[in-house]
C-alpha cells in the first residue's frame, strides 16, 4: 500500500503533493517558439497554460505545463545539449491521438488555427 500524499520538490523550489497509487506519464515536447506553439495549442484545442518557466539567461522557455482536454503536456524551447527538436533531429516518431466529443467541432477549429 502506498503511504498516501508525499511532498515532492520540483523544478525552482515548488513543493507538490504525489500520491503513490497516481501513476501518470507526460508528454514532453522540445519546440522552436515555446510561446508561439502555446498560443497556438491554446488557440487551435482550448490548451490551458498551468506553468512558464522563462529562463532568465537565453529568454527562452525552459519549462511549461498545459492542459488539453484535461491531459497534461509539457513543453520547452530546444535547448541542443538537453533536448532538441524535430527539425535539428530530421523528423519524428512521435504521435498523439487525442480523444475528442465532437471530430468535426475539434477538426473545424484546428484547421482555422494558426501555426
Amino acid at each position: 500500500m502506498g503511504q498516501g500524499p508525499r511532498p515532492t520538490r520540483r523544478l525552482h523550489g515548488e513543493t507538490s503533493l504525489m500520491n503513490d497509487s497516481v501513476k501518470t506519464l507526460i508528454p514532453t515536447l522540445a519546440v522552436y517558439h515555446g510561446a508561439e506553439a502555446i498560443a497556438f495549442y491554446k488557440q487551435a484545442f482550448g490548451a490551458t497554460e498551468l506553468y512558464r518557466h522563462i529562463d532568465p539567461e537565453s529568454g527562452k522557455i525552459g519549462h511549461a505545463e498545459l492542459q488539453i482536454n484535461g491531459i497534461k503536456i509539457s513543453l520547452s524551447d530546444e535547448y541542443p545539449a538537453f533536448n532538441k527538436t524535430p527539425l535539428t533531429l530530421g523528423g519524428t516518431t512521435v504521435k498523439f491521438s487525442l480523444t475528442v466529443d465532437d471530430v468535426d467541432v475539434w477538426s473545424d477549429r484546428r484547421q482555422t488555427s494558426q501555426r
